[in-house]
């Protein structure tokens, strides 16, 4: 069965633990992509929820102490019972409160699957800070110079900490300790619009409820989103702006089928 076709058969319950700027748009994404969204942050019912959900999403955009312990909570149940994390280290260079809070949770929880832009890529590899914010530096853009080295230092960390990493920009990065792929799917507008990051982060928490296979998983979902934000572009009319982009990305996904993506995949295997 194909991957779309799954998540929308099996309905996976994806536990997003998020930023409040775009909760509900990672919601919205994941119910098109045919998963069902549960946002919760309360401690006292993390365990439980945990042991019902089969993807803990962790997203630090708007972190604070209630929603670090809430997130070690939930994701140690959920590797205690063998399921998928995936860690979204949004801003992690902007302070040591963030650096130190996703040190925690590598250390203690360990998510498989870690997605985040390449400032954020870079600040969690290299334990420097990169870029002043959520978005990609300029000086931290892949070049064609830089690549093989990115590639080399991501493959290091992923065989140290047992993960698949995702570098999101222009073009995205897929690396697993022996792979990694390019994704070349996309449109300039998705900078445009907040969370399109966080969105794609929670896209791979959904396909990953029903995929069998991580890396294929990520590259499908990365392709998939990319992809989506190709056929929004191509839906803008005189008078729209980013808020109507947006609207256009999620119904992109909604409207998504296997098929499209294999013919629209764009992607190149590096290693």
């Amino acid at each position: 069965m194909d991957l779309l076709q799954a998540c929308r058969k099996y309905a996976p319950l994806v536990h997003c633990i998020t930023n409040y700027v775009t909760v509900n748009d990672c919601a919205n994404v994941i119910i098109a992509s045919g998963g069902r969204p549960l946002m919760a942050d309360e401690i006292t019912e993390m365990t439980e929820i945990a042991q019902k959900a089969e993807v803990l999403v962790i997203n630090i955009g708007t972190l604070n102490q209630r929603t670090f312990t809430a997130s070690l909570a939930a994701g140690k149940v959920m590797r205690q019972y063998g399921k998928m994390v995936l860690l979204d280290p949004v801003g992690i260079g902007v302070s040591t409160f963030r650096q130190k809070a996703v040190q925690e949770i590598l250390t203690t929880v360990k998510p498989q699957v870690i997605r985040g832009n390449f400032s954020e890529i870079l600040t969690l590899i290299s334990g420097q800070q990169h870029g002043s914010g959520v978005d990609i530096a300029q000086t931290d853009q892949m070049t064609q110079a830089t690549q093989d080295g990115l590639i080399a230092q991501m493959q290091d960390f992923c065989q140290q900490s047992d993960c698949i990493l995702i570098a999101s920009g222009p073009e995205d990065l897929i690396v697993n300790s022996q792979q990694a792929y390019l994704v070349q799917n996309g449109h300039a507008l998705m900078k445009d619009v907040t969370g399109t990051g966080c969105q794609l982060s929670a896209l791979i928490g959904a396909l990953l409820g029903a995929g069998q296979d991580w890396t294929k998983t990520c590259l499908t979902a990365t392709c998939m989103w990319g992809l989506a934000g190709e056929k929004a572009a191509k839906k803008i009319t005189v008078g729209d702006g980013n808020a109507s982009y947006r609207n256009y990305l999620i119904d992109a996904v909604y409207q998504m089928t296997d098929k499209e993506v294999k013919e629209g995949a764009n992607y190149v295997k590096l290693r």
